[in-house]
C-alpha cells in the first residue's frame, strides 16, 4: 500500500484498490470511498477478500522503518517497502 498527501492506493495480489486515506495522531487511520478493480482470480480471491475487508475497517497503523502495519477489527496487516 502506498499513501501520498490523502490517497492509498495498492494491490490485493489481483485487483487494484484506490481509497481516501485520513491518518491522525496517535495511530489511526481508516480508508474511505474504496473502490477496486474487479478481476477474477480464482487462486487470490479468499486472500484478496479479507485483505480488502481489512483496509476497509482500519482503525489503527504504526510505521518503523520499512514496515506498515494496519490494524482493524478483522486483523492486522502488514506491508513492507518495496523499494521503489
Amino acid at each position: 500500500m502506498k499513501i501520498v498527501g490523502d490517497k492509498a492506493t495498492g494491490s490485493g495480489g489481483c485487483n487494484e484498490f484506490n481509497a481516501k486515506a485520513t491518518i491522525q495522531e496517535g495511530g489511526k487511520i481508516s480508508l474511505a470511498e474504496f473502490s477496486q478493480t474487479e478481476q477474477r482470480c480464482t487462486q487470490l480471491m479468499t486472500q484478496e477478500t479479507w485483505v480488502f475487508e481489512l483496509l476497509q475497517t482500519a482503525q489503527a497503523y504504526q510505521a518503523q522503518l520499512a514496515l506498515l502495519e494496519v490494524n482493524s477489527p478483522k486483523g492486522k496487516l502488514t506491508f513492507r517497502h518495496a523499494g521503489n
